[in-house]
């Protein structure tokens, strides 16, 4: 259960502030771990196995949740143009106001995490020691690239969108790293591949 009342804070702090102590409420406060938390201007959205709960960081209270046609999600992201949740391996996107339901592509393995960059959906869902990232069409849900390396896994990944790149870290290998790709605005994937810090941090997920 979410908290009934928004975290009183003083006006002075900044949103990056009062979001990371609303995080802490959230993981504190509900009932199952959030999956995943993604921020659209100063709406703050929470993903559950089938529901979303959405925080206004300027009005400082708790939004409708969203609850989803579907459960079983495992990651979530969106634009002013829409939404994307991924099922496992089957993704869908949604209306800004989360209406309507599209198949918008199919993963060869479970979705860690997905981003939409225009008209591209990026999905990264390694397995292991393996490596995956795909690209998908947007608006054809057409897949334009999957890509995989073994031995650079790519796990709770951050997208760049100004440089095209995906940052995240590696799980279950030998030598733990960071790991980065690339992608080009038509979809092709570079990478994922090291860092120079290979061994200098230990294996995560995020």
């Amino acid at each position: 259960m979410r908290p009934s009342h928004a975290p009183s804070r003083p006006r002075s702090l900044s949103n990056w502030i009062l979001l990371f102590l609303l995080l802490l409420t959230a993981t504190g406060s509900a009932q199952t771990p959030w999956i995943q938390s993604h921020r659209l201007g100063n709406e703050v959205r929470f993903l559950y196995f089938n529901l979303i709960q959405r925080y206004d960081l300027t009005s400082r209270s708790w939004l409708p949740d969203i609850t989803l046609p579907r459960s079983g999600a495992t990651a979530f992201t969106g634009d002013d143009t829409g939404n994307v949740v991924a099922y496992g391996t089957s993704l869908f996107r949604y209306s800004p106001s989360w209406s309507g339901e599209l198949a918008a592509g199919t993963l060869v393995s479970s979705a860690d995490r997905v981003f939409v960059d225009g008209n591209l959906i990026i999905a990264t869902h390694s397995v292991g020691p393996s490596g995956r990232v795909t690209t998908l069409n947007r608006t054809t849900a057409a897949t334009i690239e999957y890509k995989r390396v073994e031995g650079e896994p790519i796990y709770g990944a951050s997208l760049a969108p100004g440089i095209n790149r995906l940052f995240g870290r590696t799980s279950g290998v030998a030598t733990p790293d960071l790991v980065a790709a690339g992608y080009s605005d038509s979809g092709t994937v570079s990478g994922p591949a090291n860092s120079p810090y290979s061994g200098t941090y230990p294996n995560a997920t995020r």
